[in-house]
Formats: C-alpha cells, structure tokens, sequence
C-alpha cells in the first residue's frame, strides 16, 4: 500500500510539474515513435480543444540557413508579417490569452539540425527570450543519444524551473510487450498484422 501510495504521489506531481513547465522536452532513441506522437498530440488534442500551436521541424529550421533562430521561428510562422520574434511572441501571447489557452510552439527533431552545436547555442538564448512573454510554451522532441551533450542545458539552472523533461524508456521490452505494442500500432494503421512479417 506504501509502495502504491507513494507511486501515485510521484504521478500526480509529475503532472503537476507538466502543466506548470514553459518547455516540455520529450527525448528518445531512432524509430520509437516520438514524431508520431507530437503529430497525434497535434491533431487530436491541441487541434480540436482549439490550442493554438505551431509545428516546426529541426531540418525546416536548418533549411532556413539563419544564425538567430528566434528570426528564423518568427519567419515561419508569421511568414514575414512580423518584424522580430518580440513582435512575434507579444502577439502570440496576446492571442493566447485572449483564448485563455497557451500558446504551444512545437519543435520536431531538434538533433537534425544540420549545426547542432551552434542550434544549441540559438535555442538556449530563444528558450530565454521565449520564457519572458506569458502564455508561451515550447514543446521540443530529440534523440536520446544526442541530448545530454548537446541540449542538457535546458535541464539545468537557469532554465531547470521551467523545464519538464520525459526521457522514453528504453529498455528492451519483454516479447510479450512487445508484441501488444506491435499490436496496437497495427489497429491504430489498419494494417492487418497477419500480412507483415
């Protein structure tokens, strides 16, 4: 009962700590579905409780060949109707509130970024600016095996009372598991498993 009783602590401040972080780091190893989840929270959360958003890629972000990446976010998303990203984030977080829902700035593969050294660099000081203007949130996806080296910063201070970072489990799952995860992603795709080996 202890043990139960504890765990369950443990979760409900888990989520406590989500729903207060301004940047959610989700981060995975190749193929474990971490894409396909921010594409399903996407469409079927954020979208139809009418969140606003916006979804960017690491590889559309490096396509852009820019040294600031708060310019680059600002780009894509206002296309060019904005003249900074302060400009930006102070109309975003208006709408926001306005809407009384956050607004949820989502970044895909942060490791296929092209230069991820100096990215890395540009998100820290883009997270910084991000964090100044309420309603604002940032949801960012990368490798597992890249993170540590390259984007562990944004566990630590100053930006650790901001941050809520969910590492995917990666052990080996038992056979079983697996299969029932194999499963699921059958039914989710209509795809009959019996066809596929």
């Amino acid at each position: 009962f202890g043990w139960g009783l504890k765990r369950s602590m443990e979760d409900l401040l888990d989520e406590l700590a989500v729903i207060d972080a301004r940047v959610f780091i989700l981060t995975g190893r190749a193929g474990q579905g971490k894409t396909n989840l921010v594409c399903d929270l996407v469409e079927n959360f954020l979208w139809k409780h009418k969140i606003p958003c916006a979804y960017l890629s690491g590889r559309r972000i490096s396509a852009l060949n820019m040294t600031d990446l708060a310019d680059a976010v600002q780009r894509l998303i206002f296309e060019g109707r904005t003249s900074a990203f302060a400009e930006a984030a102070t109309l975003l977080s208006a709408h926001a509130k306005g809407a009384n829902k956050p607004f949820v700035l989502i970044i895909d593969g942060l490791n296929e970024h092209h230069r991820i050294t100096e990215f890395s660099a540009q998100l820290e000081l883009f997270i910084e600016s991000l964090i100044e203007h309420p309603n604002l949130k940032v949801f960012l996806t990368c490798r597992s095996e890249f993170f540590q080296m390259r984007f562990g910063n944004l566990t630590k201070p100053p930006f650790a009372q901001h941050t809520f970072l969910l590492a995917s489990n990666e052990h080996r799952f038992e056979e079983e598991a697996s299969d029932e995860l194999l499963m699921g992603y059958f039914k989710f795709f209509r795809l009959r498993g019996e066809m596929i080996s």
